[in-house]
C-alpha cells in the first residue's frame, strides 16, 4: 500500500507529465500497456505531483467487491483515519455489496467531507477486472466529484466506460506508444547508468532492438553486459536473450543466493518464512539472510514488489518469475523442483489457501496431498458457491491429465452442472461409481461420495427424464447417506426431494418435513437451499403471496450470511412473485438485480432468470437489452447441448421476433415443430406455452387450430404433474384461442372459472395477453369477489386518470413522497440507497402513471393527493 520505489537511474518523462498537467481537469487517468513498460514508476511519478496520494497495489485475491471496497478504505485512511467508518461497518453486516448504489452513496458522502484531494492509484487493475468492481468504478464515476482524482494501472483496458468518459472529458489515457523510450529517453538512461557505448548511432540501434522497452533497457544496466558486447544483429529482445541477461545478473550472486533466487520464482508471493523454508530444501547446511539478498534484489523495482508496509512479503515482477522459472528448471533436478513446489504448497496450507495449495502439491508431483487438499478446497468453494474459483482449480487437474480419481470425476459432474454442460452426465454415472467404489471402498468416505452421486442423478431424472419418482428416491437416498461436512450435496439433494413431492403432489408434506429441516439445520449453506424449495413449492402451487415473503426472508437470510448465489435466487423469485401479482416495475427490479448477481449462481438459474427477463420484456413492449439476453441465452443453450435448452431458446427467439417483426419464419416454426413440455413448467421454462402464444395471436384459422391442441395436449400433461401457475397461465391463453375461434360461449365459462381460480391465487399479469378480450367479457355474472379482481385486471390495463395514486410501486410511492417534500433527485438517491439513475428512471414511470409532464406538476398533485 506505498508507491515504490524510484532506481537511482530513473528517467523521469517530462512530456507525459506535462500532458498529464494539461489534463488536470480529468478526474481519471488510465496507464495501460503490457508488463515492463514502466507503468507504474510513471503512475508513482504522477501521484508525487499531487498533494495528498494513496497507493494501492491489487492481487487476483481482491476481486470481490467486498475486499476490494474494503482495501480501498483501509488505504485512504493512512491520510484520513476518520474515512470510511460506515462503510466499513455496512461490509462486516455482510450487506449485499452487489446492490452497489449504497456504497457508492456513502463513498460519495465521505469524499465530499474531505477537506484535501485526494489522488488514489490501483496498480494491477488487470488482477480484478471483474463485473462488480467495474460497475463500482463506474457508479463511483456517475457523480461530480471534486476532490477526488483515481489513476488505474493495467496491463490491459478494464471493461469501463471508456469512450463514453473520453466524451465527457473525465479520461486521460497513456499506452505502449506513449510509454515506449525514445532515442533521448534511452540515450539518458545510459548515461546515468555509466554506460559506455562505441559508436554514434548505437543509441539508435539499442531503441530499435528493444522497441522503446523500458524492461530491456533495464535488463542490460542488472545483468551488467558492456555494451558493446550486445548483439546489434538481434532486430528485439527475445525470450532466448532475456534469458542470457537473467543468467549474467544471477551470476553475480554466490551459487547458494542464485539457488534461492531461482527456487523463490516457484510461488507466487513470498516472504521471510517461505525463504527459510526453501533454504531447508535448497541450501540445508548454510543460513543465508533472507534481508540481505532482498536489499540487492530491490534496487530496482522492476526485479521484486513489495506487497506490503512491513518490509516482509514480494513478489516477483511477472516477467522475471517466468524467467526465472524456466533457468530454474534446467538447472534443478526433477527432484529438486517437486520439493520446492511441497514446500511452497505447506506454506500456502498455513495460510489456509487451499486451492493454490493443492495446485503447488500437484505441480510437486505430490498427489496424495493434493488430493486431500483438493478435498478441503472443493468443500469451501460448494459450501461459498464459487463456481468460478472450482472451475479454475479443476482445470489445473485437467492440463496435467490428473482426473482418474474419484473425488475429481464426481467435482467434474458438478462442474459440469454448474457450466450446463449436461449431455454426458447420464453417461458418466457408472464411471463415477466404478471409480468410488475403487477409491473408497471399505472407508469411511465411501457413503459420503455415494451420496453425491444419488444428489447428481436426483438432478438429472428431475430437470432431464421428467421421472419424479426416480427423482424422489435418489434424493432420499442422498439425504441418508451424505455427512454434514457436505453442506451443499445436501441442500441441492433436499431441492429434489421438494420438486419431486410437489410434482407428485404431495407439496404439504415436503414442506412439513422442510422446515422440521429449518429450525433443526445450522449450515447457512443448508438452510438457503431449503428456503429455495419452498419458493419453487409455493411457485408451482400457485401461492403467489407465500411465494413472495419467501422470497423476501430468503433476501434477508442471504445478506445475513452473506451468500451470493441465495442472493440471486430470492431476486429471481421475488422478480417472479410481483410479475403474478401484477407488480411490473418491482419485478423488472428484481429481474435487474437477479442479472448482477446471475453468475454467482448456477447456470440453470442463469438461464431460466434471462428467460424470464426476455418474456417479461415482450409483455411490456420493450426492447431494451433484447438482443443482449437473447445472445447469453444462445450461447447458454448451445455450450450445454440440452436439447431442452435449445428447445426454449429457439421457442423464446422466435416469439421475440414474432412479436416486434410478425416474422414469417417465426410462424413457420411454430406451425410445424414438435416440442415435448418440461418441468417444471412456467411462462419461462416451456417451450410449447411460446409456440401456442405465437399461434394464438397468428391471425389465422390453422394456427387457432394448432394451438388449441397444443394447449389441451399441456393441460392433460399437467394433470398428472400438480402445476396450479402453469395450469391458469395455458388457460388464460385458451381462452383467447377460443375467443378467436368464435367460441364465444365455451371462452365465457373458461374465463369465469379461470377468474375464481386466479383470484383465490392473486395471478394478475398473465392475462395481460387478452388484451381487449379483457373487455368482451364483462357482462358474466360474477360473485362480488370474483367482480372485484376482474375490475382489478381491467384497471391495470386503463390509462392512468391523474389521481390513481395505486398505480405507484412501493418504490414509486416513496420517490413521489420524496419529491413532495421538495427533495432533489440526488438526494433522494441518497435517502433510498439507490443511484440517481435509478431515481430517474422511477420518476419517469410516476410520471406516465400519473400522467403530468415535470416536477411542479408532480409536487402540485403531491399535495392535492395528501390534502
Amino acid at each position: 500500500m506505498h508507491l515504490p520505489q524510484f532506481p537511482f537511474n530513473y528517467i523521469k518523462r517530462s512530456y507525459l507529465h506535462e500532458r498529464y498537467e494539461q489534463h488536470s481537469t480529468c478526474k481519471i487517468v488510465l496507464i495501460a500497456a503490457p508488463s515492463g513498460y514502466g507503468k507504474s514508476l510513471l503512475g508513482a511519478s504522477f501521484a508525487n505531483t499531487e498533494n495528498c496520494s494513496v497507493w494501492l497495489t491489487l492481487t487476483k485475491h481482491d476481486k470481490q467487491l467486498k475486499t476490494f471496497i474494503e482495501y480501498i478504505i483501509y488505504t485512504i485512511k493512512k491520510e484520513v483515519p476518520s474515512f470510511g467508518d460506515d462503510i466499513i461497518e455496512i461490509c462486516n453486516q455482510a450487506l449485499a455489496l452487489d446492490d452497489i448504489d449504497i456504497v457508492v452513496q456513502l463513498f460519495v458522502k465521505n469524499l465530499e467531507r474531505l477537506n484535501k484531494t485526494i489522488c488514489f492509484v490501483l496498480d494491477d487493475y488487470h488482477t480484478v477486472n471483474t463485473k462488480t468492481v467495474n460497475d463500482f468504478i463506474n457508479e463511483l464515476f456517475c457523480y461530480d466529484i471534486p476532490n477526488f482524482k483515481l489513476i488505474i494501472i493495467s496491463r490491459n483496458d478494464p471493461s469501463l466506460p471508456l469512450l463514453e468518459w473520453k466524451m465527457k472529458q473525465l479520461i486521460c489515457e497513456f499506452r505502449v506508444n506513449d510509454l515506449q523510450f525514445n532515442e533521448y529517453e534511452t540515450d539518458a538512461f545510459l548515461k546515468a547508468s555509466k554506460a559506455q557505448y562505441p559508436q554514434e548511432n548505437y543509441v539508435q540501434s539499442l531503441n530499435q532492438i528493444t522497441e522503446g522497452w523500458v524492461s530491456g533497457l533495464k535488463i542490460l544496466q542488472l545483468a551488467n553486459v558492456p555494451i558493446s558486447k550486445v548483439d546489434m544483429q538481434n532486430h528485439h529482445l527475445d525470450s532466448k536473450v532475456l534469458t542470457q541477461y537473467v543468467v549474467h545478473l544471477l551470476n553475480a550472486y554466490s551459487v547458494s543466493e542464485r539457488k534461492l533466487i531461482l527456487a523463490l520464482s516457484f510461488s507466487n508471493e513470498f516472504n521471510c518464512d517461505l525463504f527459510n523454508e526453501l533454504q531447508s530444501v535448497i541450501a540445508k547446511n548454510e543460513k543465508i539472510s533472507f534481508t540481505a539478498i532482498k536489499q540487492k534484489l530491490i534496487k530496482d523495482s522492476i526485479f521484486i514488489i513489495a506487497l506490503d508496509n512491513d518490509d516482509n512479503h514480494y513478489r516477483y515482477h511477472h516477467l522475471f518469475q517466468k524467467l526465472l522459472q524456466n533457468i530454474a528448471k534446467v538447472e534443478f533436478s526433477n527432484e529438486t523442483i517437486q520439493a520446492l513446489y511441497s514446500a511452497v504448497g505447506h506454506m500456502q496450507l498455513s495460510k489456509f489457501e487451499y486451492g493454490e495449495a493443492s495446485v503447488s502439491y500437484l505441480k510437486g508431483n505430490n498427489i496424495h496431498m493434493a488430493l486431500k487438499v483438493f478435498g478441503i478446497a472443493r468443500s469451501r468453494y460448494f459450501n461459498n458457491s464459487d463456481w468460478i474459483s472450482l472451475e479454475v482449480l479443476m482445470n489445473v487437474f485437467e492440463d496435467t491429465n490428473q482426473l482418474d480419481y474419484a473425488i475429481l470425476f464426481i467435482t467434474k459432474a458438478w462442474s459440469n452442472i454448474y457450466s450446463g454442460d449436461i449431455l454426458n452426465l447420464k453417461e458418466n454415472f457408472d464411471k463415477i461409481e466404478a471409480s468410488i467404489k475403487k477409491d473408497f471402498q471399505d472407508k469411511p468416505d465411501y457413503s459420503h461420495y455415494m451420496g453425491e452421486l444419488f444428489a447428481l442423478k436426483a438432478y438429472y431424472y428431475y430437470n432431464y427424464d421428467v421421472d419424479m419418482h426416480k427423482s424422489l428416491d435418489y434424493s432420499v437416498k442422498a439425504l441418508n447417506l451424505l455427512t454434514e461436512n457436505n453442506c451443499y450435496a445436501i441442500g441441492i439433494a433436499w431441492v429434489f426431494y421438494g420438486g419431486s413431492m410437489q410434482a407428485l403432489g404431495k407439496s404439504k408434506k415436503a414442506v412439513e418435513n422442510i422446515n422440521i429441516q429449518i429450525n433443526k439445520i445450522e449450515q447457512n449453506c443448508i438452510k438457503s437451499n431449503l428456503y429455495l424449495i419452498l419458493c419453487y413449492i409455493n411457485w408451482l402451487d400457485g401461492n403467489i403471496l407465500q411465494l413472495k415473503n419467501i422470497a423476501i426472508y430468503l433476501n434477508k437470510f442471504a445478506k445475513y450470511a452473506n451468500n451470493k448465489e441465495a442472493l440471486a435466487n430470492s431476486y429471481y423469485f421475488s422478480g417472479i412473485a410481483n410479475y403474478y401479482l401484477g407488480n411490473k416495475d418491482d419485478a423488472k427490479d428484481d429481474f435487474n438485480e437477479f442479472l448482477e448477481l446471475k453468475h454467482f449462481t448456477i447456470i440453470v438459474h442463469q438461464f431460466f432468470g434471462l428467460a424470464a427477463m426476455v418474456l417479461f420484456s415482450l409483455k411490456n413492449d420493450s426492447k431494451n437489452h433484447m438482443d443482449a439476453f437473447l445472445n447469453k441465452l444462445e450461447l447458454i443453450a448451445f455450450k450445454s447441448k440440452s436439447k431442452t435448452y435449445i428447445d426454449l431458446y429457439l421457442a423464446i427467439s422466435a416469439r421475440t421476433k414474432w412479436v416486434f417483426n410478425q416474422d414469417p419464419a417465426s410462424l413457420d416454426w411454430a406451425m410445424t415443430t414438435d416440442l415435448r413440455p418440461f418441468i417444471p413448467m412456467s411462462d419461462f421454462t416451456s417451450a410449447p406455452i411460446q409456440q401456442a402464444s405465437i399461434l394464438a395471436t397468428s391471425n389465422t384459422i390453422e394456427g387457432y387450430t394448432k394451438a388449441l391442441e397444443l394447449l389441451n395436449d399441456l393441460l392433460l400433461f399437467l394433470k398428472g404433474n400438480n402445476n396450479i401457475v402453469f395450469t391458469i397461465n395455458t388457460n388464460i391463453l385458451k381462452v383467447l384461442v377460443l375467443s378467436h375461434l368464435n367460441r364465444v360461449e365455451d371462452a365465457r365459462l373458461l374465463f369465469a372459472e379461470l377468474i375464481q381460480t386466479a383470484r383465490s391465487f392473486q395471478i394478475k399479469l398473465p392475462f395481460a395477453i387478452l388484451g381487449d378480450y379483457l373487455y368482451a367479457f364483462s357482462d358474466i355474472m360474477f360473485n362480488d369477489s370474483d367482480l372485484r379482481f376482474y375490475k382489478e385486471l381491467l384497471s391495470m390495463y386503463t390509462e392512468a386518470d391523474g389521481t390513481n395514486i395505486e398505480l405507484l410501486s412501493k418504490r414509486e410511492l416513496e420517490v413521489f413522497r420524496l419529491i413532495e417534500q421538495g427533495l432533489l433527485n440526488k438526494q433522494i438517491g441518497a435517502t433510498l440507497y439507490i443511484s440517481e439513475k435509478t431515481v430517474k428512471r422511477h420518476i419517469a414511470n410516476i410520471y406516465k402513471k400519473m400522467n403530468i409532464k415535470n416536477r411542479k406538476q408532480a409536487v402540485k398533485m403531491a399535495h392535492e393527493i395528501h390534502n
